[in-house]
């Protein structure tokens, strides 16, 4: 398996979910412009200045949308603060780094997210590989929408000699919902935009996490602890 950065970022960029419609292909980064932005950008401003640990950690905070991750989040973010730093992969503080962001919230906060999704997963895909070869700890957010896809980064955290932990958060369907709508209020409120999360994807996240904690169940040596918030 190579271990070369450029070359894994050009395979992360050959991977990424195609788009459909010109308006959201003028939205996609060239792979050069993308590798540019996150080596020139993303690194020194998120993930420099994180110590190397001996035993790494990487946290899982599973929970739908609207299920009071962030809270959580900034809890377990300050024991590992505590312990040397880590990397945070909430694709919202990855999302910014695209060059039309500003303006498809201006445009429509709504769209944001669809358009800009693919160059958003290949960063955090990017950030996946760098913290595993810094071996420094990182904090995942994870909705469930992709139970597979979260089990393999468990099992690659795993192979790089990471503690694994899960922290699950578990809430009624009506409750994630009034979460979703209550935050981008706040958000449009105080911002003049925010992040609104499309039914379908709360839908594939409610049913998701279920899925994902019955592969946990049948694989349990993925992890060295999880626990409920």
């Amino acid at each position: 398996m190579t271990t070369d950065p450029e070359a894994v970022a050009r395979s992360i960029y050959a991977r990424r979910r195609p788009v459909t419609g010109a308006d959201a292909q003028r939205y996609l980064l060239s792979s050069d412009q993308g590798r540019r932005i996150f080596r020139e950008r993303i690194v020194p401003d998120l993930l420099d200045g994180q110590e190397p640990q001996a035993r790494p950690t990487v946290v899982f905070l599973m929970g739908q949308q609207g299920a009071g991750k962030t809270r959580v989040a900034s809890m377990v973010g300050d024991v590992l603060n505590k312990r040397g730093g880590f990397a945070d992969l909430d694709s919202d503080l990855y999302k910014p780094y695209h060059p039309q962001h500003d303006e498809l919230i201006s445009r429509d906060d709504t769209l944001m997210a669809a358009y800009i999704g693919p160059d958003s997963w290949a960063w955090l895909a990017q950030v996946h590989e760098h913290a595993r070869a810094e071996k420094i700890n990182v904090l995942k957010p994870e909705t469930g929408q992709d139970s597979r896809g979260a089990v393999a980064h468990m099992r690659a955290y795993r192979e790089a000699g990471y503690r694994v932990e899960v922290m699950a958060i578990a809430v009624p369907a009506a409750m994630s919902n009034q979460g979703i709508l209550s935050r981008y209020h706040e958000q449009v409120i105080g911002r003049g935009h925010g992040r609104l999360t499309v039914q379908a994807s709360a839908d594939r996240a409610y049913i998701g996490i279920l899925d994902l904690a019955d592969i946990i169940d049948r694989e349990h040596r993925l992890l060295d602890r999880i626990s409920a918030a």
